[in-house]
C-alpha cells in the first residue's frame, strides 16, 4: 500500500474554534471568514477542501462553491471570480439567455437521445460526474459540468464536483478520479485518528493514510490509460485503482515504449510502466522519398511513427525530378518535423516514353488511361480514352460523360466511373470477377469550356481519389506552350477513340499534349483550355485533391 506522508492540519470539521493563520491583511482571522468563499489566509488554509467539503450553505443567502465554501449570493455571477475553483462564474450556472442555456445543454447531449455525448460513444447520465472518467477526453467529469450537479445525501462530493457513494469515502481506494476522497486531512479525521485541538490553533502533526493505488507517472503528459474492463479513461499522473487492468496509449506526437497492458497491484505496477516518447508521424507522400538515420544508424523511413531526433534526407520519388539538392528534416521533441535544409520542389517527369521501342513490353502511351462506366450492376463498359496531366487530374472529351445508365443519377456521378491504367483488353468487365486492370476511383468530374463567339467547345477534367504512382509505364504528358490561331478542327474522326490525345515532341525531346479528339467530328487544341487546366492542377497539387 502507498504510504502518503503529509503534514495534516488537525481540526474537527465543522468546528472553527481556535483556527488561526497568517492573513493577507495581518488582521486576526474571524470565524465568519472561514470557508466563506474568499481566501484570507496567505497559505489558503481557511478555504481548504479538507476544511470546507462538508459545509452546508443557506441557499437563500449563500452560493456553495464546489469545494464547499459559502459565498455571499450577491457575489455569484458578477463577472469576478471569488471561489478559488471559479465555480461562482460557471458558464452553465451564470448563463441568463434561455436559448443559449438550452444550446449549452444540447451540446452535451449531441446526437445521443436522452444520453450524454462522448465523441466516441453515448453515456447514460448516471455515468456522468460519478468519479470515473468514461469519455477519452474526460468531458463526462469536467469541473464546469459537475459543479452544476447536486450530490444526493449522503453522497460525497469530490473536489472537482463529481459524486460518489458515502461508503466509498476513505476506503483506501481512490473513487474520485482526482483522488480527493482519500485525502489524509479528511480520512484521518473521519477514522478518528486526530488528536484534540490545542488552544492556540490546530496542531500540525505527521500522519499516515494508506491508499491502494498506482500513479500514471508520465513527464510527457501524453500517456492515456483505459480500463480494460469498462470504459474508464485515466490521463497522465492520475491515480488508478488497485487491481485495475489498463490499456496504455499515447497522445499526438508520442509513441508508446513498453508494455501496452498493465495491472495495478496494491501500489505497484506489475510491469514497468510504459513511457510516451516524442515521435513524428510520417504519412509519406508520392512526391518524396527519404533516407532516415537515428543516433547514427539507418532506420526504416516507412514507419508510421519515427523517433525523436530522426534525421531524414529527402529526395524526389521515382517519376519526379527537381533541380535543387536534397533537403533535410529532423523530428523534434514536440512531435513535428523541422526543416533544416529546404526540401526540393519535385515535379512529375512528363512526356518521357522510355519503353516506346519495346513493343513486347508496352504498346500504349504511358500517359493514356481508359474510362469505364458501370450500371446498377458492377458491370463496367468502356467509354473513352483520357490523358494523364498530373497525379490526380486527367483530361478527356466531355462527350465521355453523356450516357445515363441509371435513371435519376446524373451522367457525371463519380461513383459510376473507374479509370483503368494501360492498354484496353476488352470493352467490358465485371468488377467482382478477375480482370487485368489496375483501377482508380473518381472523386470529381467537371468541364472547362472555350467560346470565341463562333464556336463553343468543352473538355472534361477528371479527378481521382488516390494519386497515380508514376513510373516508366505510368507518367503524365507535358503541356504545350504553342498558341495556334485556330483551336478547333473539323473532320471525319469516326475511327479515332473519343478523348484520344495528339502528341508532339518538343525541343527537349519530350512529348507534349497538342490536341484532343473531342468527338467524331471535332478535335480541340489544348491551348484553348490551358489556363483553367493549369489552375486545376495547381489546386490539386496544393490540397491533394478536390
Amino acid at each position: 500500500m502507498t504510504l502518503v506522508n503529509v503534514l495534516a492540519f488537525i481540526f474537527l470539521l465543522g468546528l472553527t474554534l481556535g483556527f488561526q493563520c497568517i492573513t493577507k491583511t495581518k488582521v486576526p482571522l474571524r470565524e465568519t471568514q472561514i470557508c466563506n468563499g474568499i481566501v484570507d489566509c496567505v497559505d489558503k488554509s481557511d478555504e481548504m477542501f479538507e476544511l470546507c467539503y462538508n459545509r452546508t450553505c443557506n441557499e437563500e443567502h449563500f452560493f456553495r462553491c464546489t469545494y464547499g465554501g459559502c459565498l455571499e449570493v450577491m457575489r455569484k455571477c458578477d463577472n469576478t471570480i471569488d471561489c478559488w475553483d471559479s465555480s461562482d462564474e460557471n458558464k452553465l450556472i451564470c448563463e441568463e439567455d434561455t436559448d443559449m442555456w438550452y444550446q449549452l445543454y444540447d451540446d452535451l447531449q449531441g446526437d445521443c437521445d436522452d444520453q450524454f455525448n462522448c465523441e466516441e460513444m453515448c453515456l447514460e447520465w448516471s455515468q456522468v460526474c460519478d468519479g470515473q472518467i468514461d469519455c477519452k477526453d474526460g468531458r463526462d467529469e469536467n469541473i464546469t459540468l459537475c459543479a452544476t450537479i447536486d450530490c444526493p445525501y449522503p453522497a460525497f462530493r469530490c473536489l472537482y464536483g463529481g459524486c460518489i457513494s458515502a461508503a466509498a469515502l476513505c476506503n483506501h481506494i481512490p473513487d474520485c478520479f482526482d483522488g480527493s476522497d482519500e485525502l489524509p486531512g479528511i480520512c484521518l479525521h473521519t477514522m478518528g485518528q486526530h488528536p484534540p485541538l490545542v488552544a492556540d490553533g490546530p496542531l500540525a502533526t505527521s500522519q499516515v493514510w494508506e491508499v491502494r493505488h498506482c500513479r500514471l507517472e508520465d513527464p510527457s503528459g501524453a500517456l492515456i490509460a483505459e480500463n480494460y474492463v469498462g470504459s474508464t479513461t485515466y490521463r497522465s499522473n492520475a491515480t488508478v485503482r488497485d487491481q485495475a487492468v489498463v490499456t496504455l496509449s499515447c497522445g499526438h506526437g508520442h509513441g508508446l515504449i513498453g508494455e501496452q497492458k498493465n495491472i495495478c497491484d496494491g501500489d505497484n505496477w506489475r510491469y514497468e510502466l510504459a513511457k510516451c516518447v516524442p515521435q513524428c508521424q510520417h504519412t509519406g507522400t508520392f512526391l518524396y522519398k527519404g533516407q532516415c538515420t537515428h543516433q547514427g544508424r539507418l532506420i526504416d523511413c516507412d514507419q508510421a511513427l519515427l523517433p525523436m531526433d530522426t534525421r531524414m534526407v529527402v529526395t524526389c520519388a521515382s517519376g519526379y525530378e527537381a533541380h535543387e539538392k536534397p533537403g533535410v528534416q529532423v523530428c523534434h521533441g514536440n512531435g513535428n518535423w523541422v526543416v533544416e535544409e529546404e526540401l526540393p520542389k519535385c515535379e512529375p517527369i512528363c512526356g518521357v516514353w522510355k519503353l516506346k521501342d519495346q513493343e513486347h513490353e508496352q504498346s500504349s502511351d504511358p500517359w493514356m488511361v481508359s474510362i469505364f462506366q458501370r450500371s446498377r450492376e458492377p458491370f463496367y463498359e468502356y467509354r473513352c480514352v483520357a490523358t494523364i496531366l498530373s497525379h490526380y487530374v486527367l483530361v478527356t472529351s466531355e462527350q465521355c460523360f453523356r450516357n445515363k445508365p441509371i435513371k435519376g443519377a446524373p451522367s457525371t456521378e463519380p461513383v459510376l466511373y473507374a479509370v483503368a491504367e494501360g492498354q484496353v483488353y476488352g470493352n467490358s468487365f465485371w468488377a467482382n470477377e478477375e480482370h487485368s486492370y489496375k483501377l482508380h476511383n473518381v472523386s470529381y468530374i467537371h468541364n472547362v469550356t472555350r467560346s470565341d463567339g463562333k464556336a463553343v467547345g468543352a473538355l472534361a477534367l477528371v479527378h481521382l481519389i488516390q494519386p497515380l504512382e508514376f513510373n516508366v509505364r505510368v507518367r503524365p504528358i507535358c503541356l504545350t506552350n504553342d498558341m495556334p490561331r485556330k483551336w478547333q478542327t473539323n473532320g471525319d474522326f469516326f475511327d479515332v477513340p473519343v478523348g484520344k490525345p495528339i502528341v508532339q515532341l518538343d525541343n527537349s525531346n519530350r512529348y507534349e499534349l497538342a490536341q484532343i479528339y473531342a468527338s467524331q467530328t471535332d478535335k480541340y487544341h489544348i491551348s484553348a483550355f490551358i489556363e483553367p487546366i493549369r489552375k486545376d492542377i495547381a489546386k490539386c497539387q496544393e490540397s491533394g485533391n478536390i
